[in-house]
């Protein structure tokens, strides 16, 4: 009686813990092939600060999304330094900046690696 009671106790007691151990996502890393930097919003927020929508790139490969991209982002980030040299730029466009100088500095060191 007493063996059995324990055994219930005991397999009770794993079926409760064993989701909450297969649920612990801390010591679980992402796959080494994965390299996303940002976050779905964070390119949603780019494309906006460069001035180009989703559906600007919509149909294009994969090499023609990445150049359209990358000439907005630098010509948005040129007309920027110029507000910021002439002492015009807004907080918004500060953060945008920056957020360009960003991505361009992480493509630029992509493409000599």
């Amino acid at each position: 009686m007493k063996r059995t009671t324990l055994v219930c106790i005991t397999s009770a007691l794993l079926a409760f813990a064993t989701p909450a151990l297969t649920a612990d996502t801390t010591t679980n890393e992402a796959p080494a092939t994965v390299h996303h930097e940002g976050k779905r919003g964070d390119n949603r927020a780019f494309l906006h600060a460069i001035g180009l929508t989703a559906a600007d790139l919509k149909g294009l490969s994969k090499e023609d999304r990445r150049s359209k991209i990358e000439s907005a982002a630098e010509s948005t980030e040129a007309a920027l330094k110029q507000k910021e040299t002439a002492g015009t730029i807004t907080d918004q466009e500060k953060t945008d900046l920056a957020m360009i100088e960003k991505r361009l500095a992480h493509a630029k060191k992509n493409t000599n690696q």
